[in-house]
């Protein structure tokens, strides 16, 4: 079997582990009546910091109006709360979490490292560095696989440190809406 073909079916394994663990761990750290789907939004708007809806719709894949209407649902929820960017128009708005949604937000975070130590509890400490830092490359594309659009287009990660435990998942940042 060549190597794109072992990868492709490992990469669906690993999601189908991963997405089982998670709905484990998330059971266990979110707030009772958040969704995952809910949780990732949230997570959208701490990760982007203060944008606006057309930012967090990018960042999740998700077309404007399926962005604006969860959003809507979490801002109704005390979740989310909408700022005026102070354009003349009045049209541009900042989403920031409020102290609810900053909470589910560490929910989910929590849930998340535990996930991933779950699965990286398999590995011994040099191969889940290893790991992490094989996975960092194929990530920013530093063989050169990715188009230089792509490159833009793909979010930017901080440096990962390796002092205690597996490493948080990666933040990004993001100018503008």
């Amino acid at each position: 079997m060549r190597p794109a073909e072992s990868l492709s079916k490992l990469l669906d394994a690993l999601h189908r582990k991963l997405r089982a663990v998670q709905r484990v761990s998330l059971g266990r750290h979110l707030p009772r009546g958040v969704t995952l789907g809910e949780a990732k939004v949230v997570r959208a708007v701490e990760r982007v910091g203060n944008s606006g809806v057309s930012v967090i719709a990018q960042y999740l894949d998700l077309s404007h109006p399926s962005a604006a209407s969860l959003i809507g649902k979490l801002r109704e929820r005390g979740l989310i709360a909408i700022q005026q960017a102070g354009t003349a128009d009045g049209r541009k708005k900042r989403l920031r979490l409020t102290v609810k949604g900053a909470e589910v937000e560490e929910a989910q975070a929590t849930a998340e490292r535990e996930a991933a130590e779950m699965l990286l509890s398999a590995l011994n400490k040099e191969e889940q560095i290893a790991f992490v830092l094989l996975l960092e490359k194929v990530v920013a594309g530093k063989d050169g696989f990715l188009t230089p659009e792509q490159k833009d287009a793909a979010p930017k990660t901080k440096p990962m440190s390796f002092s205690a435990g597996p490493p948080p998942p990666p933040r990004t940042s993001s100018a503008g809406a």
